[in-house]
């Protein structure tokens, strides 16, 4: 059965925060007929289910929203989406979609005391791995058999940039190619060529 399109948002454009009231957003893919849509959380550790109201449209996106209590015990609070058909139930989370509740782990969260700063919303984000990006400097690599991993089991490997990983023999996480922060320093231009403003 295929499941029925259905997003939502961490920008100011999905969330936004009124005192102590957050709005919420929600896009629907319009070929799908919903009985309710409703935002669920738990103030009180007791839940409770409000009801979304239709906010707007797209050629293919019905846009509904809703306004619920933050938590006033934590800075923390979950909530997730409920969407209510004629024989299925669907929820939206942020792994996706699914047909049961899923677990609080999952569930999207607002942390009212501690946002990220301005500046974060506007960055094109690159993350790198420091050892598979760049060698930078080959004198600091690590040496074959330089030091003992896993509890002492496994030794540690030089690899030759460029050659796999070993997929076969779980010595993946104890190869090394000497990829290092003078390699990512190496690489600043080429980076801000591609647009990157901010590195992880």
């Amino acid at each position: 059965m295929t499941q029925p399109f259905m997003f939502h948002g961490q920008s100011s454009d999905w969330v936004s925060r009124h005192d102590q009231r957050l709005t919420v957003r929600l896009a629907v893919e319009k070929t799908a007929a919903f009985n309710k849509i409703v935002v669920r959380h738990e103030p009180d550790n007791e839940e409770y289910l409000v009801e979304m109201t239709r906010s707007g449209e797209t050629e293919y996106l019905n846009y509904w929203t809703a306004t619920f209590e933050l938590n006033s015990d934590r800075a923390m609070t979950h909530y997730v989406f409920k969407l209510v058909a004629d024989k299925h139930q669907y929820w939206l989370d942020g792994k996706g979609v699914s047909q049961r509740v899923p677990s609080k782990e999952t569930h999207f969260k607002f942390n009212a005391e501690h946002q990220p700063p301005e500046w974060v919303s506007e960055q094109v984000f690159y993350q790198i791995f420091p050892d598979r990006f760049c060698n930078g400097n080959p004198d600091i690599s690590v040496k074959d058999g330089e030091y003992l991993v896993s509890g002492g089991h496994k030794s540690v490997t030089s690899k030759a940039w460029g050659s796999p990983v070993d997929t076969e023999n779980g010595y993946g996480g104890c190869e090394f190619y000497g990829g290092d922060l003078y390699g990512i320093e190496q690489k600043l231009d080429y980076l801000q060529a591609l647009g990157v403003s901010a590195l992880y």
